[in-house]
């Protein structure tokens, strides 16, 4: 049952409804209420895997991050001669590299006309020899189609692997007509020693 309001008076000065106080024999009530317990964190939420990339195994690391290339597929490096090299066309060398190719192709020019010149020295000069000629005249045409090949891809855009491999071509015709003159130059050597070796033991016999 609750108590009535107290009246005006000494006890009430100010008027108006005040809190009764407890009655005997109850224990007071307590201050306040006890604090909520604050929650645990949550656990973050990792991003899930993409679609479409294999399943990680266990024990082997993180999966893989989105936009990453899948195991098994390469990938093309910008300006590397891939699939567009391998046609013959869609890669160009660098203006450095350009230079070096436009280089050689100077120096193979050069060559080639020197060449030219020994054959004609060959053919036509006090020590005739045909052998030798044909193996200058040989070594000198290679040497001046491959400058042109080099040329070709300094000159050109679009086809620089195709030229370049067609100038390779042309330098192995270049070492394969030399070598050829080397072990030609090389047996015939031998046979003058064991000629001379023959002459020599046939005079000693008489």
């Amino acid at each position: 049952m609750s108590n009535p309001q107290q009246p005006w008076g000494p006890g009430n000065p100010q008027g108006g409804w005040q809190q009764p106080s407890a009655p005997q024999g109850y224990a007071p009530q307590p201050q306040g209420y006890p604090q909520q317990p604050q929650a645990a964190p949550q656990q973050p939420q990792y991003p899930q895997q993409p679609q479409g990339y294999p399943q990680q195994p266990q024990g082997y690391g993180a999966p893989p991050q989105p936009g990453a290339w899948p195991q098994g597929q390469a990938q093309q490096a910008p300006g590397f001669p891939g699939a567009g090299a391998a046609q013959g066309g869609g890669y160009e060398f660098t203006p450095a590299q350009n230079e070096v190719i436009g280089s050689t192709a100077n120096w193979a020019l050069v060559l080639g006309i020197i060449n030219l010149l020994q054959a004609l020295g060959q053919l036509f000069g006090n020590n005739r020899n045909v052998i030798a000629s044909g193996v200058y005249v040989a070594t000198g045409v290679f040497l001046i189609i491959a400058s042109t090949g080099l040329k070709k891809v300094v000159d050109t855009q679009g086809n620089d692997i195709m030229h370049l491999t067609e100038a390779m071509k042309t330098f192995s015709n270049v070492l394969l007509v030399r070598i050829i003159a080397m072990v030609l130059l090389l047996i015939g050597v031998v046979v003058m020693m064991f000629a001379a070796l023959a002459v020599g033991a046939a005079s000693a016999l008489r």
